[in-house]
């Protein structure tokens, strides 16, 4: 896939440059996981995201998992929501058994969604800035805060 520039970074958060560090990550499904863990690494404010790897924070959305994700999980995939196809035929535990697998497993791995971004930020306590490459002007960053008004998990 396509990295963008140091100076397109910049731009679309306000800063300078020199502030910006680009780090590359496969984009193997562990993505999301990987670059969390790897942005903690070397960061002494994010503290426990540097110790927290792929799997430890697989294992943290999984265990945030509930009945109600679950089901509206369901409602999706029966929607025809692309993205959803891996809760067919799962009770709860399946699901946080799949959502616990990393890339490397042979029977493949979930991709964060929007409940996985959510629960990292919020147990981790970190706001997260997601840039969109594709976006035209305006609306290329989304901001994750947790705890936020607009909490619509918990």
């Amino acid at each position: 896939g396509r990295v963008m520039r140091k100076d397109g970074i910049a731009k679309a958060l306000g800063v300078e440059k020199e502030d910006v560090e680009v780090i590359v990550v496969p984009a193997d499904g562990d993505c999301f996981y990987a670059s969390i863990s790897a942005a903690g690494k070397g960061d002494p404010s994010i503290s426990i995201a540097s110790s927290v790897g792929v799997q430890e924070l697989r294992d943290l959305v999984a265990a945030e998992l509930l009945g109600e994700n679950l089901e509206m999980f369901q409602v999706a995939d029966l929607a025809g929501v692309e993205g959803y196809e891996h809760v067919r035929g799962l009770d709860l535990e399946g699901l946080k058994a799949t959502v616990r697998r990393v890339a490397a497993d042979k029977r493949g791995c979930v991709w964060a969604d929007d409940f996985a971004v959510n629960t990292v930020a919020k147990c981790l306590d970190v706001a997260l800035l997601i840039l969109n490459e594709g976006a035209r002007r305006g609306g290329s960053v989304l901001a994750i805060v947790p705890n936020s008004p607009r909490d619509d998990y918990r």
